[in-house]
């Protein structure tokens, strides 16, 4: 390869190098970036420049990580109280609960570096924080977790992406000093002002300001609905705007015949791109389209022109050595992603239009959106056809304009931020006329989302006639797949923390087992994981939902369920509908190759209490299946001496708690699996270390610990898969920690 072939190669193969760090199942100690860099040296002085790029990006990730985790190391030292300073990055206050980011100065008197960020939940507000605020305060904190499911909500994945390594709550305020209000904070409390209480007025300060605070849940789900949330989230194409109409401002004096540099449009431009960022708090997004603009416009100035791809490569390098969470940030591949792929689409289509480019973004960026999202808007097309040049020619210019007037000529500003506000208040009414008659969002499930992707790359490569057998290759991959023999039925614990749900699959068709906890702030198990594995097994319907009892760590979401999929039967020991059928003992039915018996309760009650709970008992005639909610130690006994309720896996009753699971329970039921449905470092300790004992040899596993557990089950026996099992590094343990899960995955048996 020729000198000019291997500089063009070695920004990609450091950016392939820091990427790496996804698939890691470790961290490396920091000495391992020593070592790559001194291997990488070896290379470079033996002419292997490739080589030695690879080397610095693997080594730079190992360096990064272990410095920003080294902190967390304090928090498992036994105390869970602790003493912080800081600085207040971001406020958000709802109702009576807020949530404050703060950069951490000093941890227990402790000065850190480099600053880590931390999330504090606020019950209620103590007081109003705005950005840039000092404080001192004592705090319950622990590392950041999330649930470990392979679709659905990832909080820890989320945190990471914003540099959030802990989280917690601030149990006493010690000293706040609030920062003097700076140009941004007195331009957004008057753009506040003048939208007064207009139904569309935190859109306009989200798209203005990246204040999402005041848009309303269901606003954003519309949003997403029709493919419109990168038109609200400030990024490259608000920045690249912004940078467009200070260069047309920047020639007002040419046009007045005025003489002037030929350089003032690109510092116009660059300034009023920079002025928006600022607006916008410098977020993560912004960073990203900044930076890019900055290369652009310098190699203007300087006279050096960037190629497309040298200026992307260098944007995505640079990013990655200033932020490497940035990786965890789905806005960050999303928007890197974007720019690419239309990189790629004016090479293909020189002169693309607004269509060709759109509908090629909607199916470039498939794979993305499929493995964040879980599915696609096949409404993005059409509505964003409209809404871009709509935001692009009218509402981002006319927005950022009023916001600049604001100092000078409120009145004015006033009525132009009201135009925005109106726009898109009947932008919005479209969007929901259009959700309303029509399901805009498109699931897929994990067999379609893999066969969309292998056909996708099929169609692309075929169009060069070098690529037609990797084009055949990605048809046969698709026919193996379909082809691949799936087990007679499956058994999934969805990690839903602290609570239980149990998904039996069998063909298309599911049975589900209670449904996991939902929270005053609006957050729910169903959305965040239950819905997402249903969908991702490819569920349809539901053949029966059984809410084992009334704690809401159960029953909370059998609404969400009812809504979201056809359910055949309703089946609970409390009676939620009038067609609920009533959970009691005897009840036998066959669903396909299985069959379902009810073993508790003996007699209908209220469901409002443990010893309530439907135990179901499902088997094939080989294999059995134990679902015991929250079972108490007298039915136990009871269901003992009633007869002895076998079976080779057990869901362990009440998640593990040492009030149940006697010692004759155990004998009666000689489960050879135990499987605990208890959320990772729960304030009851579930699963009881008592318990464990009590169970002995068997193989016990906890979804805290190992994320959700598969069972698939066929005629020679069944198999476990855990999810964090094959995880990379950051899922597989809890940050900053040394605990790694057991084992991998269990042989058929």
């Amino acid at each position: 390869m020729s000198k000019a072939g291997t500089r063009g190669t070695v920004l990609p193969l450091f950016a392939l190098g820091a990427v790496s760090c996804w698939w890691w199942p470790q961290l490396p100690s920091p000495v391992w970036a020593l070592i790559a860099w001194l291997l990488g040296l070896v290379c470079l002085a033996k002419g292997d420049r490739l080589m030695a790029a690879t080397l610095s990006g693997v080594g730079w990730m190992v360096l990064f990580f272990n410095l920003q985790l080294a902190w967390l190391g304090q928090l498992y030292q036994g105390e869970t109280q602790h003493t912080i300073s800081g600085t207040v990055l971001e406020s958000r206050v709802e109702g009576q609960t807020g949530q404050l980011i703060v950069a951490l100065s000093q941890l227990d008197a402790k000065p850190l570096w480099p600053v880590p960020r931390i999330r504090l939940g606020l019950y209620p507000p103590p007081a109003a924080f705005t950005p840039g605020d000092s404080l001192s305060a004592r705090v319950r904190l622990v590392p950041i977790q999330g649930l470990g499911n392979p679709v659905g909500f990832d909080a820890l994945r989320q945190a990471l992406g914003q540099g959030i390594t802990a989280r917690g709550s601030l149990k006493q305020l010690l000293s706040h000093a609030p920062a003097p209000p700076d140009l941004r904070q007195r331009l957004l409390s008057r753009a506040r002002a003048a939208l007064g209480e207009a139904p569309t007025a935190g859109l306009v300060l989200a798209l203005v300001f990246g204040e999402r605070d005041g848009v309303e849940p269901g606003q954003w789900q519309q949003l997403r609905q029709v493919g419109l949330i990168h038109l609200m989230a400030i990024s490259g194409l608000h920045i690249g705007l912004a940078c467009g109409l200070g260069y047309l401002l920047a020639r007002l004096p040419l046009w007045l015949g005025a003489g002037y540099s030929p350089r003032l449009p690109w510092l116009g431009g660059g300034l009023l791109a920079l002025g928006y960022a600022y607006l916008a708090d410098f977020a993560l997004p912004t960073q990203r389209a900044l930076l890019m603009l900055c290369l652009w416009i310098g190699g203007h100035l300087l006279r050096r022109r960037w190629g497309r791809w040298q200026l992307w490569w260098l944007t995505l390098v640079g990013l990655l050595c200033l932020d490497g969470w940035a990786l965890f940030s789905t806005g960050f591949w999303l928007s890197i992603g974007a720019v690419g792929l239309i990189f790629v689409l004016l090479f293909v289509w020189p002169k693309a239009g607004l269509f060709r480019l759109q509908l090629g973004l909607g199916v470039g960026l498939l794979p993305l959106q499929w493995s964040y999202f879980g599915g696609l808007s096949w409404l993005a097309l059409p509505v964003n056809l409209l809404a871009v040049p709509l935001f692009c020619l009218c509402l981002i210019p006319l927005a950022l304009l009023s916001t600049l007037l604001l100092p000078l000529f409120p009145e004015l500003a006033g009525l132009g931020l009201q135009s925005v506000a109106w726009l898109l208040w009947a932008l919005m009414q479209l969007i929901d006329g259009l959700t309303e008659r029509l399901n805009g969002w498109l699931w897929l499930s994990q067999f379609q989302g893999i066969a969309a992707c292998l056909l996708l790359a099929a169609w692309l490569v075929w169009r060069w006639p070098a690529g037609r057998p990797l084009a055949l290759c990605g048809l046969l991959a698709v026919c193996l797949l379909w082809a691949q023999p799936r087990p007679p039925w499956q058994l999934t614990l969805v990690d839903v923390g602290q609570g239980l749900s149990v998904l039996v699959r069998q063909g298309d068709e599911g049975l589900l087992y209670d449904a996991g906890d939902a929270f005053p702030g609006g957050f729910n198990l169903a959305e965040a994981a239950v819905l997402p594995m249903l969908r991702w097994q490819g569920i349809r319907r539901l053949h029966a939902l059984v809410v084992s009892h009334a704690d809401r760590d159960h029953s909370a979401n059998w609404q969400r369920i009812l809504a979201a999929l056809p359910v055949q039967q309703l089946i609970s020991s409390h009676r939620w509908t009038a067609d609920t059928q009533v959970c009691q003992r005897g009840q036998r039915w066959r669903w396909g190759s299985l069959t379902l018996e009810v073993l508790a309760p003996w007699q209908a009650r209220d469901g409002q209490h443990n010893e309530d709970s439907c135990v179901v008992r499902i088997s094939d005639g080989r294999q059995a299946v134990l679902l015991t909610g929250d079972l108490t130690a007298g039915v136990e006994r009871r269901l003992v001496a009633a007869g002895q309720p076998r079976a080779d896996i057990l869901v362990s009753p009440h998640h593990g708690s040492r009030y149940s699971s006697i010692p004759d329970w155990i004998a009666a039921v000689d489960p050879a699996l135990v499987l605990h449905s208890a959320g990772q470092g729960n304030r009851w300790g579930f699963p009881h270390a008592e318990v464990r004992a009590r169970y002995g040899g068997r193989a016990q596993w906890v979804t805290g610990e190992a994320g959700a557990l598969s069972l698939a089950f066929w005629p020679e026996g069944w198999q476990l898969a855990a999810y964090r099992a094959t995880a990379p590094w950051y899922q597989r343990r809890p940050l900053g920690s040394q605990w790694l899960p057991l084992g991998c995955v269990a042989p058929c048996r």
